[in-house]
């Protein structure tokens, strides 16, 4: 448990129940708080795993359609990590006082709601930056529009959500299907970037348009 929260009583039923939990169990059935936020905190690192695997099957053909280096493609792929360290940094510092003392009240759900909302902006914007990118066979804009992109990275916010609004017996299980979306978002944005690139390589007339297309995709399901 974090410091200072030794001592605390849950009221929580099933911290004294033996019930058996699972990935299965409809956490939000023991929580106070609304179910969309448990959705939101999920759903969100669905999406940002989602659009970072997204550039990995599309990225070569971005810089051979640029006459770029194709060197560029492992910064296509790789500079959101830089901007998620940011994002990182941030959380860290905002959450660095936050109250240990698992309060379930409405002013801590509003903290947490609007760094997700923050977050899901930049990948909007990001992802539009990106197509933009696209659009004009620009490795500079797509590398900036993916920077971008890096901000909505929540990794920190997504774990500390769990730690101080779940009951204690279910943030194992909550932890779990937090990273089965995650796992899920790889594969399913590696399956949007193959399927683009594959567009992009039998449409002779605008080979760039399907990878434009698959951003805006991304930024339509972050809104």
């Amino acid at each position: 448990l974090p410091p200072g929260m030794e001592e605390i009583e849950s009221k929580s039923l099933l911290d004294r129940a033996s019930l058996l939990l699972s990935i299965f169990t409809t956490t939000s059935r023991f929580t106070d708080f609304p179910p969309a936020l448990l959705r939101a905190n999920c759903w969100s690192t669905f999406l940002y795993n989602a659009n970072y695997f997204m550039a990995h099957p599309t990225s070569v053909r971005l810089s051979l359609g640029a006459d770029a280096k194709i060197a560029y493609s492992a910064l296509v792929i790789g500079v959101p990590t830089l901007s998620a360290i940011v994002s990182a940094i941030v959380h860290c510092y905002f959450l660095s006082g936050y109250p240990t003392g698992r309060k379930r009240n409405s002013e801590n759900f509003r903290q947490f709601l609007l760094m997700l909302l923050l977050s899901a902006t930049a990948a909007i914007s990001g992802n539009i930056v990106n197509a933009y990118g696209f659009k004009n066979t620009s490795v500079e804009i797509s590398i900036l529009g993916r920077f971008i992109m890096g901000f909505s990275a929540a990794e920190v916010l997504h774990r500390q959500f769990i730690i101080s609004f779940v009951p204690l017996n279910l943030i194992v299980t909550e932890s779990s299907r937090l990273v089965q979306f995650q796992v899920s978002g790889q594969v399913f944005g590696l399956a949007v970037g193959s399927l683009a690139d594959l567009f992009a390589g039998v449409s002779l007339s605008n080979p760039i348009g399907p990878m434009r297309v698959g951003n805006l995709f991304m930024a339509s399901l972050w809104t």
